[in-house]
């Protein structure tokens, strides 16, 4: 699995991302909905083993790892608001 570039994850229960740098280490871009998943937050912190990875993160209430990326490589959906937005 190479040669994938681009992996959509639909987790229903621990996506288990632990793993995704040894199957798909040439990934590019990875979108996680986590809308389906039993848990509020998702660990992204194994990723940060994939070099230049950009991430977008679908539903979630809570991202553990978020400081191991650069700013620009994570998105989140729908985007935090804070008091004023």
């Amino acid at each position: 699995m190479r040669n994938i570039t681009y992996l959509r994850l639909l987790p229903i229960s621990d996506a288990q991302l632990n793993l995704v740098p040894g199957l798909f280490p040439s990934l590019e871009r990875f979108f996680i909905n986590c809308r389906g998943t039993q848990s509020d937050t998702i660990d992204i912190t194994p990723l940060s083993k994939i070099d230049g990875i950009q991430i977008s993160i679908g539903d979630a209430s809570g991202v553990i790892g978020l400081e191991q990326f650069d700013p620009a490589a994570v998105r989140l959906y729908p985007r935090p608001r804070t008091a004023s937005t």
